[in-house]
């Protein structure tokens, strides 16, 4: 009988702490909704808003992962991914107040897409670090770490660190230079030698972004972004890559990738996104579909002026 008691209680508890996560996530996306409401009533809002979908319904359709999926925006205090109707084909992707209306960053939304399509094809991912990626990590486990230690270090891989490289991944899969340096600028004020149990280190998230530009052969638009992290790099004094992100682990994990979504789609629309960068540097906006145009603000020196960012929404808002 106590055997029976024991168990009943740990299943229940577990229960009990799985619907008081729902609870929660429930009660933030009303808190959400609600300000998003508010928001929609300001005209300024409202047409952000408009841009903001049109700029995520235009990125999705570069996610094969996503075609399935119905996708939603909503405002929130940080860049998230919400897939608790994802059982419904809902994901809902939040952007934080302060950047509604600096679209140039939506950039980063490009990793939130990842997450849904990580999400997607969870299973494919975990197979394939298993087979390629966890050998290599037990290989280089330093013998002074303890056995649990090990273990620990591996099913935070497994559990976490995976599916935000393999975001990032797709983020500058999608957006290429456009999406690590707007990346870079959100993170320049942390260590990046620095990680936690749900993050990687900056250092390893930066670095397979690279590695994966890298096989662009983009030129001066990748070797721009190099040095502006490389620079940032060498005045911090704290240490370089190492365990638990060795680069033998990282390089694998960027062939994983690759391997597993074939082509990139970057360098086949870099040449529309340089065209419309230049432009943008001009003080023009011209024409161009949400996605194209939030790269290159991205890109341009003419990103932070309000008044650029202003005729961007519109151009967005206006586009059929």
């Amino acid at each position: 009988k106590e055997k029976i008691f024991k168990r009943f209680y740990t299943e229940s508890l577990r229960d009990l702490y799985a619907i008081k996560h729902r609870a929660i996530i429930l009660n933030q996306l009303v808190d959400i909704v609600t300000l998003y409401t508010h928001l929609r009533g300001n005209d300024k809002y409202r047409d952000s808003m408009i841009a903001l979908e049109k700029f995520i319904n235009d990125a999705r359709a570069y996610f094969n992962e996503l075609s399935n999926l119905k996708l939603y925006t909503l405002i929130e205090y940080a860049y998230s991914a919400i897939a608790i109707l994802l059982k419904y084909g809902i994901m809902v992707f939040c952007v934080p107040s302060y950047d509604v209306l600096r679209p140039w960053k939506w950039t980063l939304l490009l990793h939130e897409l990842g997450h849904a399509a990580f999400i997607v094809r969870k299973d494919d991912f975990i197979k394939k670090f298993r087979d390629k990626i966890l050998p290599i990590l037990r290989e280089l486990a330093p013998t002074s770490l303890k056995e649990e230690g090990v273990a620990r270090y591996l099913r935070t891989w497994e559990q976490n660190w995976l599916k935000e490289l393999i975001s990032d991944l797709y983020g500058v899969a999608i957006g290429g230079p456009a999406y690590t340096y707007t990346f870079m600028i959100e993170v320049f004020e942390d260590n990046p030698a620095r990680y936690a149990f749900t993050h990687p280190s900056l250092d390893s998230r930066i670095y397979v972004q690279l590695k994966c530009l890298e096989k662009m052969e983009l030129g001066k638009l990748v070797s721009g972004v190099k040095e502006l992290w490389f620079t940032h790099r060498s005045n911090v004094l704290v240490r370089e890559l190492g365990y638990p992100f060795p680069q033998k682990v990282l390089e694998e994990l960027v062939s994983v990738f690759l391997d597993m979504v074939g082509r990139l789609v970057f360098p086949d629309i870099s040449d529309k996104v340089v065209e419309l960068r230049l432009q943008l540097n001009q003080g023009r906006v011209p024409a161009g579909t949400p996605l194209f145009l939030i790269l290159a603000l991205a890109l341009s020196d003419n990103r932070r002026n309000r008044a650029i960012q202003g005729k961007v929404l519109e151009a967005i808002v206006a586009d059929q």
